[in-house]
């Protein structure tokens, strides 16, 4: 979406991976660099993490980039439960 060098701008000024555990945070910064536009970076960015969750993504008219992340990650570690709780062979 935002191609080669809006993504290393964005890398510059934001390093995703100090935001993991901080939706808000890392929407906070978005919200620095591309104002309003940041919401259309943040659904696509759930809609790609709900798909690699293999999950649908009941999209809300009132969007909150941290509220589905956060719904994301709970999803994500009930998976891991489980996995982990699958007895082996």
């Amino acid at each position: 979406m935002l191609g080669e060098s809006g993504t290393k701008v964005v890398l510059l000024n934001i390093n995703p991976s100090q935001h993991l555990d901080d939706p808000e945070e890392f929407h906070q910064n978005l919200y620095k660099i591309f104002k309003e536009g940041s919401v259309v970076l943040e659904e696509v960015i759930v809609k790609k993490l709900f798909q690699k969750l293999n999950v649908r993504c009941e999209e809300r008219t009132d969007f909150d980039f941290s509220r589905y992340v956060n719904h994301a990650k709970q999803l994500y570690a009930k998976r891991q439960k489980k996995v982990s709780r699958r007895p082996t062979r």
